[in-house]
């Protein structure tokens, strides 16, 4: 069963593919059976949600998903790990988590660069 979160990020165009692109990558790597991001190694695809594209940049991510407090598994690893490389190339990247039913949430550092921002609460709030 499991907890699950809904999890929202922000980035230039750029930079959400290069997110997007890492993570499959490392999750490849890794040898990742059910990637959030990516192909696992059936060749069955795994994706996410393209919420909204607004100014060169892109809100992506899942509304039901076990992310927060599944640090350790290798889907999650890969995604975090992808963006932490990105935000090392200096894109700039926001992620906000909501987890039900304990109320745990991770805020997003606003990035004053960024044309959209992210929040949720248990339903992705984009502004």
């Amino acid at each position: 069963m499991g907890v699950y979160s809904s999890v929202a990020i922000a980035s230039t165009k750029e930079g959400y593919e290069r997110i997007i692109a890492r993570a499959a990558e490392l999750a490849a790597m890794r040898g990742v059976k059910h990637p959030l991001v990516g192909k696992d190694p059936d060749g069955l695809e795994y994706g996410f949600e393209v919420f909204e594209e607004r100014g060169g940049c892109v809100a992506f991510g899942w509304k039901c998903v076990k992310f927060a407090g599944y640090e350790g598994w290798g889907d999650v690893m890969a995604v975090r790990d992808a963006i932490k490389d990105a935000r090392g190339e200096g894109y700039p990247v926001e992620v906000a988590i909501a987890v039900d039913e304990t109320g745990y949430s991770e805020k997003p550092e606003y990035e004053e660069a960024l044309a959209l921002h992210v929040d949720v609460s248990l339903e992705t709030v984009i502004y």
